[in-house]
C-alpha cells in the first residue's frame, strides 16, 4: 500500500471509528463510491476494531498460554530488554507475545503487547496509550499489572504481568469447588472491578475468559483494552460507546442497545459470570437475546436446564461437589435474589457498584439478611397479598370482629343458653384467626400484620369479655401462645398468667384447659431461661393430663417431652432420657408421622449427644429431620429447627464443611417464616458463628457473633443463659484474634451468668470454666490457667463419668498446662488416662486423639526422654 492511499485510509478510519456500526457502513460507502480498494482496506480496520476485546485485537484468556500455531517461526526477535519467546495472540491490529526479561538484572517471564506494523494509525495509537494508561492506574493484587512500556523500532509495546491461569469457571470446576468456595473466589472479582470503577474505569467485557486463576488460588482480571475511563464531565457513574464493543452473552442489555454505559454496566456482567459459575449455565438461551429478555432463577436452572442445553445436570452438580436437588436448594433464597438483582434489565434497578454486590455476598456468606431483599412493608405485604388474597381481606377486617365481638358479649350475656352457644362458636372463630398468626400453623398470616393483630387483639379482649370469663381466658391463652411463637416471650407471659388464674377459678385445678395453659406457660418460662420455673408448669401439665386421660394420650406425650427438655437443660440427663422415652412409645404407636415424634426424637438425640453416643445421636437426627420434611412444606420453622439439632450435632464431631451447608439452609427457614430478629433467627446464626470460628474463618465469625450478642441482649437481657452461650462462643474467637483481654472478660461473664441461671453444678458452668482455662494459657499465664482446668475437669467427673470423651479433652488440656509448668510426671498421668479414653470412642486418626499424641511429644521432649518422644511422634498422622 502506497504512502498516499495509507494517509486515506488512516484519515477515514479515523473520521467513522467512533460511530455506530450500521452508521460506520453508511459513512464508509458515502466516502468511497468510487473506491473499492479504499472501502475494503477501511471496512477490514473497523471489522477488527470492532470484532476483539482488546485495542490489539487479541483476547486475554489466550495469555494464558494458547499455543502458537505450527507453521508460526520459533523465533520472534526482542524488544528492547525483553525476548520475545512465542506468540500468544494476534488479530487485524496487534500482537501478544509472551517474553523473559533479557538481560543481567534479572529473569522474569511477562506478556507483551505490540502494535502491527503499518496499523499505527493516529487513533489505534491513541487507544492503546488509552489502554496503557487505565493498567498504570490500577494497582490491585486480583488485576493484571503493567511492568513496563515503551516505545520500539517506532512501534509502542508495554510489558504486562504474564498469568499462567485458567478461567474462573473450568478452574472452579476442575477443583470441584462447592457453592461457598465459589463465592469466596468471586469476592476478589467484585473486589477488583470495584478498584477499577473507583479509578474511573469501567471494564466493559467481564467474562470467564477474563478472569484467570492460578495455580495457587489468586484471581486476576485481564484485558482492559476496551474499557473505557469516565470523562470529568459525564460524572462518575456514565460514558458513552461509539462502537459496541462487547462480548454478546455478557453484555448488559443497555450495551446491546448501542446505550449508555456506567459501573452498573459491570455489574451486570459479573451477574452473568456469577450466575454461570453457580449454576453452570448462563442465564440466557442465546447471545442474540432481546435485551428486555428476563433470566430464569439459578436454583431453576439447574434441575430445568433450557432446552439444546446439552450439559448434564448432573455433571454440573458434581463439579459443585453436590447432587442436583441440594444445589437448587442451596441457590435458592438468597443467591436467586442476589444474582437476579445484578442481572435487572433496568441499570437502576441492579446493583449500584461492584461493592454493593460483594457486600451481599458476604452478608450471605455471614448468614445476615441481604440488601437485595428489601424487608419493607410494601415489599413483604405486596407478596403476601399475592399469595393469600382471601386470609388478608379477614385478617384486616378481624380487629373490627373483635370490637364488635366484645360489644355483642354485653348483650350475648343477657340471652338464652342456645345464644352463648353462639358466641362459642364466634370464639373458636376467633381462635382459629389467631390460630393463623401462629408461625408454626399450617395456613399463617404475614409476620407483620401479625404484631399489630395481637396487640390491639389483647387490648380488646380484656376491655370487652371481662364479664365472659370463659371466653377471656380461651382469648388470652391463644394470643399469649401465639406471642411466645414469634419471640415475644416477655409479652406473653403476663397474658398467660392471667389465662391460667381465670381458668383455675372457673374449673378448678384440675381441668384439661389449665392443663394447656401451664403448657403454654412453661413454653414461655423456658424460652427466658427460666428452667425451674418452666419445669415446675410441665411438671403441673403432665400430672393433670395424666389424671385425666388414658396413659396412652398424645397429650400426655407432649407434656412428658416437654418436662424431659428442662430436666435435660438442668442437667439430670438420667430423668430426661426415662421421660423422652415415655413420650416417643406413645407418639411412635399413632400411624403415620407427626411433628411431636419428629420434636422428641430431636431432643433424644441432642441427649444422647450429651452423653457421648454419638451414632445414636446421629441416626436420630436424620430420622427426625426426615420426618419433618414430610409432614411439613418447605419452609415451615419445625425444618429449620431440625436442619440447626444436626448442623449442632455435625459441629461437635468436627464435621463442619457438612454442618455450614445444613445451618445456613436453617437461617434461610428461619428468616423467612419467622423474621429477622426472632430468637430462632439468632440461635440459628449463633451456630454458624460457631461453624465458622471452627473453620479458623475469625474475621466473618467475629462479624456474626457481634450482631448475635446485641440481639440476644436486647431480647433476651443480659442475664438470659443464651448470653451466655454467645459470650463463651466469641470469646474463644477473640482469643484466635490475639485479643486475650476482651476473651477473658467475656469468658467470665458467660461464667457468672450461667451460675446465676444454673447453680455451681451444671455442665454449662465445666463447659465455660474449661474455656477460660483455655483462653489464660493461651495468653501465656499457665499458673491462672491450671486451676479453672482442675476445676473444669473436676465437673465433668462429677457429672458425667470419668470415660465422658469432654473430660478426656480436658485432662489433654490440663496435661498441657502442666508440661508448661514443668509439673511432666502429672502431665504423664493426664495423658494416660486421656489417651485412653479418646482411642476408645474416636479413633487414633481423630483430631482430639491426635492432639493428645502430640501433648505426648511435647512432653517427652521438654522431660528430656527421646525414645519416648520418638515413639509417639511415629503415630502423628500427616
Amino acid at each position: 500500500m502506497n504512502k498516499e492511499l495509507w494517509q486515506q485510509v488512516e484519515d477515514l478510519f479515523n473520521q467513522i471509528a467512533d460511530l455506530q456500526p450500521d452508521e460506520q457502513m453508511h459513512a464508509l460507502a458515502e466516502a468511497c463510491k468510487d473506491n473499492r480498494e479504499l472501502y475494503d482496506r477501511v471496512a477490514a480496520m473497523l471489522a477488527a476494531d470492532r470484532s476483539g476485546s482488546s485495542v490489539l485485537d487479541a483476547s486475554i484468556d489466550q495469555l494464558a498460554g494458547i499455543m502458537e500455531d505450527s507453521n508460526e517461526k520459533t523465533s520472534y526477535g526482542s524488544v528492547d530488554s525483553y525476548r520475545l519467546t512465542r506468540k500468544v495472540g494476534s488479530g487485524g491490529m496487534g500482537v501478544v507475545y509472551e517474553a523473559e526479561r533479557d538481560d543481567d538484572q534479572f529473569t522474569r517471564r511477562v506478556a507483551i503487547k505490540r502494535i502491527k506494523r503499518g496499523m499505527d494509525t493516529e487513533e489505534i495509537i491513541r487507544r492503546f496509550r488509552n489502554e496503557r494508561q487505565i493498567l498504570a492506574n490500577l494497582n490491585h493484587p486480583n488485576i493484571a499489572r503493567l511492568l513496563d512500556g515503551g516505545i520500539h523500532d517506532d512501534t509502542p509495546y508495554f510489558v504486562m504481568e504474564y498469568v499462567d491461569g485458567t478461567s474462573i469457571t473450568e478452574y472452579a470446576d476442575t477443583n470441584k469447588m462447592d457453592v461457598t468456595a465459589r463465592l469466596v473466589l468471586f469476592q476478589s472479582v467484585c473486589s477488583a472491578v470495584q478498584h477499577a470503577h473507583r479509578n474511573l474505569v469501567v471494564h466493559r467485557d467481564l467474562k470467564p475468559s477474563n478472569i484467570l486463576v492460578t495455580s495457587e488460588g489468586d484471581v486476576k482480571l485481564l484485558d482492559f483494552g476496551i474499557a473505557k475511563v469516565l470523562e470529568a464531565d459525564q460524572g462518575a457513574d456514565e460514558t458513552r460507546t461509539g462502537q459496541r464493543a462487547m462480548t454478546p452473552a455478557y453484555a448488559s442489555p443497555e450495551q446491546m442497545r448501542g446505550e449508555s454505559v456506567t459501573t452498573s454496566t459491570d455489574v451486570f456482567s459479573l451477574g452473568v459470570v456469577l450466575f454461570e459459575l453457580l449454576t453452570g449455565r448462563r442465564p440466557f438461551s442465546s447471545a442474540d437475546r432481546d435485551p428486555r429478555s428476563e433470566p430464569v432463577k439459578p436454583s431453576t436452572v439447574v434441575t430445568r436446564p433450557p432446552g439444546g442445553d446439552q450439559v448434564s445436570s448432573v455433571v454440573l452438580s458434581q463439579a459443585r461437589s453436590t447432587t442436583e436437588s441440594r444445589l437448587s436448594k442451596r441457590l435458592r433464597g438468597d443467591l436467586d435474589t442476589i444474582v437476579l438483582k445484578a442481572l435487572q434489565a433496568e441499570p437502576e434497578r441492579r446493583y449500584q457498584s461492584a461493592d454493593q454486590f460483594l457486600d451481599d455476598i458476604k452478608r450471605h456468606l455471614a448468614g445476615l439478611p441481604v440488601a437485595a431483599q428489601p424487608d419493607t412493608f410494601g415489599y413483604r405485604a405486596g407478596k403476601f397479598v399475592r399469595r393469600h388474597r382471601l386470609a388478608v381481606g379477614v385478617s384486616s377486617f378481624l380487629v373490627m370482629l373483635i370490637v364488635a365481638f366484645a360489644v355483642a358479649m354485653a348483650y350475648q350475656q343477657q340471652r338464652t343458653a342456645v345464644e352463648r352457644d353462639t358466641a362459642r362458636e364466634v370464639a373458636s372463630f376467633l381462635e382459629s384467626m389467631f390460630d393463623s398468626a401462629d408461625p408454626y400453623a399450617e395456613e399463617r398470616l404475614d409476620t407483620l400484620r401479625v404484631h399489630t393483630l395481637l396487640e390491639r387483639g389483647a387490648d380488646q379482649v380484656n376491655e370487652g369479655l371481662r364479664n365472659q370469663p370463659e371466653v377471656q381466658a380461651r382469648m388470652l391463652n391463644i394470643i399469649g401462645r401465639v406471642n411466645a411463637r414469634i419471640g415475644r416471650n416477655s409479652g406473653a407471659l403476663p397474658m398467660l398468667q392471667q389465662a391460667l388464674t381465670i381458668r383455675t377459678d372457673i374449673h378448678g385445678k384440675d381441668h384439661l384447659d389449665v392443663a394447656e395453659t401451664h403448657l403454654n406457660l412453661g413454653d414461655v418460662h423456658y424460652a427466658l431461661g427460666s428452667y425451674e420455673a418452666a419445669d415446675s408448669s410441665f411438671s403441673e401439665a403432665l400430672r393433670i393430663r395424666q389424671a385425666l386421660l388414658s396413659g396412652s394420650d398424645p397429650l400426655v406425650a407432649e407434656a412428658m417431652s416437654r418436662k424431659g427438655q428442662t430436666q435435660h437443660r438442668i442437667g439430670n440427663l438420667g430423668v430426661a432420657d426415662s421421660l423422652y422415652q415415655g413420650a416417643l412409645h406413645i407418639q411412635q404407636s399413632e400411624t403415620g408421622d407427626t411433628g411431636d415424634a419428629a420434636v422428641t426424637m430431636s431432643t433424644l438425640a441432642s441427649l444422647y449427644d450429651d452423653q457421648g453416643e454419638y451414632a445414636k445421636a446421629e441416626s436420630l437426627h436424620v430420622v427426625s429431620l426426615e420426618m419433618r420434611r414430610r409432614v411439613y412444606d418447605e419452609n415451615h420453622p419445625a425444618i429449620s429447627l431440625g436442619l440447626r439439632n444436626l448442623a449442632i450435632f455435625l459441629r461437635n464431631r468436627n464435621r463442619y464443611d457438612e454442618a455450614e451447608p445444613v445451618i445456613r439452609e436453617a437461617i434461610g427457614i428461619t428468616r423467612a417464616s419467622l423474621g429477622p430478629e426472632h430468637p430462632n433467627l439468632v440461635t440459628d446464626l449463633n451456630t454458624l458463628g460457631g461453624i465458622l470460628r471452627r473453620k479458623r474463618d475469625y474475621v466473618a465469625a467475629d462479624s456474626i457473633f457481634a450482631e448475635v450478642l446485641d440481639l440476644r441482649r436486647r431480647v433476651l437481657g443480659s442475664d438470659h443463659p443464651d448470653v451466655s452461650i454467645t459470650l463463651d462462643s466469641y470469646a474463644r474467637v477473640m482469643r484466635e484474634l490475639g485479643e486475650f483481654d476482651r476473651a477473658v472478660a467475656m469468658q467470665r461473664e458467660a461464667i457468672a451468668i450461667a451460675r446465676n441461671v444454673y447453680g455451681e453444678e451444671h455442665m454449662s458452668i465445666a463447659i465455660t470454666t474449661g474455656n477460660l482455662a483455655s483462653i489464660l494459657r493461651a495468653s501465656g499465664d499457665p499458673v491462672q490457667a491450671l486451676p479453672s482446668y482442675r476445676e473444669a475437669l473436676s465437673l465433668y467427673e462429677k457429672l458425667f463419668s470419668p470415660d465422658h470423651p469432654n473430660a478426656a479433652v480436658l485432662r489433654s488440656n490440663t496435661a498441657g498446662c502442666l508440661i508448661e509448668l514443668g509439673r511432666y510426671a502429672e502431665a504423664e498421668q493426664l495423658l494416660n488416662k486421656s489417651y485412653a479414653v479418646l482411642v476408645k470412642s474416636h479413633g487414633l486418626d481423630h483430631r482430639l486423639t491426635q492432639s493428645s499424641i502430640r501433648y505426648y511429644v511435647t512432653l517427652y521432649k521438654a522431660w528430656g526422654r527421646p525414645d519416648k518422644e520418638s515413639e509417639y511422634a511415629a503415630m502423628i498422622v500427616g
